[in-house]
Parts: C-alpha cells; sequence; structure tokens
C-alpha cells in the first residue's frame, strides 16, 4: 500500500477523522523489535544436580588374529551432587595406551550450572588394531558407560512480561538405550506445560533438537527438570544438551491494529452521515 497516496484519499473524509486514522495506518506498518538478550527475570528459590554412572573396559594387545594378551582393563563408579546451587563439572576417562594423538578409549564429561546442562559420552570398540609408540597393535574390545544425570530449578519470575526460552539438543549414534527428558510445571497452578522426553526405543542413529517458549505469570512458581539416561557401549557415542533463558516476552504486531482502525472509520464514516441526514 501506498502510504502517501493513501494520505490523498483521506482527504476526502472529515478533518476529524483523518488525522486518527492515518496515524493509525502508520502503527498498521511498524513491528514491535524485542530484544532476545537473556535477562536476570527470575528468582531461584532451590535447584539440585546429580550425576552417577558407572564404567568398564578391556584393552588387549593384538596377536596378528584379531585377538592377543589382556593388556590393561578397568572398572568403576563416578558421581556428585550439589543442593545449593554449586555447579558440576567432571567427567571420566579410561587410559589408553601410548599412542600419540589417540584419546581415551571410553570418557565421559558433564557441566551442569543454572538453567544449563551437558552430557557427553563415547565408548570405541575399534575393527582393527591401533598402533601405539611401541609399534605394537592394541584392540578395545570392550567399553561401556551407564549413568544418570538430573537438573531441577524452582523458580518465580520478578515482574510482568516474561518468557523463558528452552533449548534442547541431543545425537548419538543409537538412541535405544538413551534418553533426554524436560519438564516444565507450573506448580501453583498444578499445571504442567511441558513434558518432553527423547530417546529409548528409537534404534537407529538420529538427532533431535527443539526449542519452546512458554509466558510466565509473576504471581506463579515454577518447576523446571532435565534428566538424562544413557547407556553408551561398544562404538557408541552421546550428545545431550539443554538451556534456558529467561526475556521479554514479544509484544504483539501492531499490525492487528488495522482492523479495529478500519471498523473506527467505517462506524464514524456512517455515524455522519447520519448526523448529515
Amino acid at each position: 500500500m501506498n502510504i502517501k497516496n493513501a494520505g490523498a484519499h483521506l482527504k476526502n473524509y472529515p478533518s476529524t477523522s483523518s488525522a486518527s486514522i492515518l496515524a493509525l495506518c502508520f502503527l498498521c506498518f511498524s513491528t514491535s523489535i524485542v530484544s532476545a538478550d537473556p535477562v536476570n527475570g527470575v528468582n531461584i528459590l532451590s535447584q539440585s544436580y546429580s550425576v552417577s554412572g558407572s564404567y568398564g573396559f578391556t584393552w588387549n594387545q593384538d596377536d596378528g588374529n584379531m585377538g592377543g594378551a589382556l593388556y590393561s582393563q578397568g572398572s568403576g563408579t563416578f558421581g556428585e551432587s550439589s543442593n545449593d546451587g554449586t555447579p558440576l563439572n567432571g567427567g571420566y576417562a579410561t587410559p589408553s595406551p601410548s599412542f600419540p594423538g589417540l584419546t581415551s578409549g571410553l570418557y565421559v564429561n558433564y557441566s551442569i550450572n543454572t538453567f544449563a546442562f551437558q552430557f557427553n559420552g563415547f565408548a570405541l570398540q575399534n575393527q582393527f588394531p591401533i598402533t601405539g609408540s611401541d609399534g605394537l597393535g592394541y584392540w578395545m574390545i570392550k567399553s561401556g558407560i551407564t549413568s544418570s544425570a538430573q537438573a531441577s530449578w524452582l523458580f518465580q519470575p520478578t515482574s510482568e512480561n516474561q518468557q523463558i526460552i528452552l533449548n534442547l539438543f541431543q545425537n548419538g549414534s543409537y538412541f535405544y538405550d538413551q534418553n533426554l527428558a524436560v519438564t516444565l510445571t507450573d506448580v501453583t497452578d498444578l499445571n504442567a506445560l511441558l513434558a518432553y522426553s527423547y530417546g529409548f526405543g528409537v534404534s537407529w542413529p538420529g538427532q533431535a533438537a527443539q526449542t519452546y517458549a512458554f509466558s510466565l505469570n509473576p504471581n506463579d512458581q515454577y518447576q523446571l527438570t532435565v534428566s538424562s539416561q544413557s547407556g553408551t557401549y561398544d562404538s557408541d557415542d552421546l550428545n545431550q544438551q539443554f538451556s534456558a533463558s529467561i526475556e521479554p516476552a514479544p509484544e504483539p504486531s501492531t499490525f492487528c491494529l488495522f482492523p479495529l482502525a478500519l471498523v473506527s472509520f467505517i462506524a464514524s464514516r456512517k455515524h455522519l452521515r447520519v448526523g448529515n441526514k
């Protein structure tokens, strides 16, 4: 629409309505721009984090026939927890034969902080012997990690017109023994806003990436929970990530005012016609 021509046409109507209608027409084509930067818009009332798991591995020295003598093996557990918001950062990596530049045959690492969650794991089972710096070949013939991790936050918004943005990502070689779940509940109204779960039963490589947005009521309290369960075994890997941010809620586009302006304009014309009669 040509705004200049629209203004010229409006000259044919009563001047008392022209200014207001023209102003509203300009508003119709404006769009509200809201910053997407995270803001500190909530009070964290409580938060808890936990990680636990177990691992096992076996390295053999190659004998030239897809076998060989035991080189090293091990098993154990890992884990920690926090109930006061102290971040968790840790992991475990198996010792490897002295291969130049080779990473561990099995590892897990994690990081949990306020509205942030990351969990990674890898388990190797090599199809061919890997040559070490000693010139000998080695096989990782067995490896595995079983783990679980959880983060939970109880919070309340501090002002009106806020929303929470949830970002989820997960990929891996096999999802059959892995799962990422996220729930968001308005505990004041006992209303489940989100119950997301992806993983268990998906038997082929894939990935899941999702983004959700929910408006927040400053009079309500909310519970946000992220949980991970995984079994990362021979020739398998896992990458799970989650983040949340509190942002200003987007304002409605002023384009929606156009129908109201049109209705008001038509009504004013009818009123003036009746008056003129």
